[in-house]
């Protein structure tokens, strides 16, 4: 382990202890801190203690039938004067960029940003006010838009999901009939929902393999 590093991770932890959210959902009507707000505070106290991260992508999945794409990236922590932190750190992180037209090309990219982002607020062990992961993955309840009754179980039922091949056997068992019952807006929202779930336990899975 190197003391040098170790130092220069506590000096940074003592600079940047949180970032506040400037970001907004415009569907959802949530705030969350994004790569730029984490950035800004976070890369100067990097610099200034010496601190290095190096990036790797070592492994990207195909695109699954919902346009998602999951990345997994380790990171190399250096110092500037030669330190090499013994061990690699790991990220996961899952994009989307599935709209009318079909599949887009943004989703590697915003799988890419996500794992950076999510690296830097545990490696540094930063706020943002409240769980980041609950933002992205699901957004608050109490902010989802009037639905339907039927819409809302349908919702609770994908939160209750653990794992991805549970949340796929309820979407052929279960979701893929009853959602033909709603509203186009219900359908959307649950689709929404879906999508968030799906991505948000792909990522916990990858890092956990």
């Amino acid at each position: 382990m190197s003391a040098k590093i170790a130092k220069a991770l506590h000096e940074v932890m003592s600079r940047v202890g949180y970032v506040q959210k400037t970001g907004k959902n415009a569907f959802h009507g949530y705030k969350y801190a994004g790569e730029g707000d984490l950035l800004e505070k976070l890369r100067p106290a990097m610099l200034e203690a010496g601190l290095i991260l190096l990036p790797s992508v070592t492994s990207v999945s195909p695109i699954d039938e919902h346009g998602n794409t999951t990345v997994r990236v380790e990171y190399t922590l250096l110092h500037k004067d030669g330190d090499v932190w013994p061990e690699k750190i790991g990220a996961a992180g899952c994009g989307g960029d599935k709209n009318k037209n079909g599949v887009g090309d943004k989703g590697l990219y915003k799988a890419l940003t996500g794992a950076n982002k999510y690296l830097l607020f545990k490696l540094f062990q930063i706020e943002t006010g409240d769980d980041p992961d609950r933002d992205e993955a699901t957004p608050p309840r109490e902010q989802v838009p009037d639905i339907s009754p039927d819409a809302r179980q349908m919702m609770t039922a994908i939160d209750q999901c653990d794992t991805t091949r549970a949340l796929d056997n309820y979407a052929e068992t279960t979701l893929s009939k009853a959602i033909t019952k709603l509203s186009n807006a219900d359908a959307d929202l649950v689709r929404t929902r879906f999508g968030h779930r799906k991505r948000a336990l792909k990522s916990a899975e990858h890092l956990a393999a």
